[in-house]
């Protein structure tokens, strides 16, 4: 994964079911891997328990048998999700 892109990317949280919870627009330049990190801080603060790996554009977090997906997309979110 590039540290930034030229363009708006999309932070993504879905639970285990692919419902979209949550989405927040990053501008270009928006430092991705720090992004990624700075929402485990914040659900790992809330229980949640998982961490971005390096290079890698999504991870999970779990909270009993509970499970989000955070990721960046380069489409804009729907909340349609298959």
């Amino acid at each position: 994964m590039p540290a930034t892109l030229p363009r708006n990317a999309w932070l993504v949280v879905m639970d285990e079911y692919g419902k979209l919870l949550r989405s927040e627009l990053l501008p270009p330049g928006t430092h991705l891997p720090g992004r990624l990190t700075e929402v485990a801080v914040a659900y790992t603060a809330l229980g949640w328990v998982g961490q971005p790996a390096p290079g890698r554009w999504s991870f999970i977090m779990r909270s009993g048998l509970h499970s989000l997906a955070v990721g960046i997309r380069a489409a804009r979110p729907s909340d349609a999700q298959p």
